[in-house]
């Protein structure tokens, strides 16, 4: 979610042209594969774009272990190929979040915005944010961020991403992203359950969407209530389906810690 906004500052900078730019104007090693060649950037964020990927953590033969381990993810991926038509249908990809990462980088390089997408995340959200601690995000060997993953920080400032998106990229008084990126990241695009890299339950009672993270941590924003939800864990095995179960069981407890559940505003549940 993190890099998809990025995107969309990087797209009002003028550094890419938008999410329906061909993704082949940035990751030229598909301008030969003909399913690459009608593939946009909005598509790999959307997880529709039809690349070749069986998404995977435990497995030691998964290519989603390389993702994680591997020495170059850039070469990588851009070995691969696409092996449906985009749009088709949806499947969760961490390829994908990561080929938008290696265009994304190849913009800001080309334009000099950056040097790193760290570099860009720190100038254009974390010190805007006021962030109170430095954040890690986990590198291959040849410096690419794994931007599909692996930003550590504290539960505050994960709460601060929610609060910018609850606040539809304002800050302090400041439109930190564009008015509209917020808006286009949570329309349901391809399916009910996901927009631009961000997981939505908006016929959830009370509508919501969140960031999901490994092991049971989300930032869950809930506009209705004006509220944030931040759950941090080493653990997401509750016996409850997430989508269904887990994240309306989360925001509902965090109601039931509001002194007065009509007012809710920014509460955040740390675990």
């Amino acid at each position: 979610t993190v890099l998809s906004l990025l995107v969309g500052q990087a797209i009002a900078e003028g550094h890419i042209d938008g999410f329906d730019q061909p993704l082949t104007d940035w990751l030229p090693e598909f301008s030969q594969d003909p399913l690459a060649q009608s593939a946009t950037l909005g598509n790999l964020s959307l997880m529709n774009s039809g690349y070749e990927w069986t998404e995977h953590y435990y497995s030691p033969v998964s290519p989603t272990v390389e993702l994680l381990y591997g020495p170059d993810i850039e070469a990588f991926l851009t070995q691969g190929a696409f092996s449906a038509d985009p749009g088709s249908f949806w499947e969760y990809s961490s390829a994908s979040t990561q080929l938008l990462g290696i265009a994304l980088q190849r913009a800001l390089t080309k334009s000099g915005a950056a040097a790193s997408i760290s570099d860009y995340l720190s100038s254009t959200l974390w010190q805007p944010l006021g962030m109170n601690d430095d954040g890690l995000w986990h590198l291959d060997d040849s410096g690419m961020e794994l931007v599909f993953c692996c930003i550590n920080t504290n539960a505050r400032n994960y709460a601060k991403l929610g609060l910018l998106m609850l606040n539809q990229g304002r800050w302090n008084g400041q439109q930190l992203l564009p008015e509209d990126l917020v808006a286009s990241m949570i329309e349901p695009l391809g399916t009910d359950y996901y927009g631009y890299s961000t997981w939505l339950g908006l016929d959830g009672d009370p509508a919501h969407f969140y960031l999901s993270g490994h092991l049971g941590q989300f930032v869950i924003v809930v506009p209705e209530l004006d509220m944030v939800v931040v759950r941090l864990g080493e653990s997401n095995e509750t016996g409850r389906e997430l989508m269904s179960e887990d994240i309306p069981y989360l925001i509902q407890e965090a109601i039931n810690q509001l002194p007065d559940p009509t007012l809710a505003n920014a509460v955040i549940k740390e675990s």
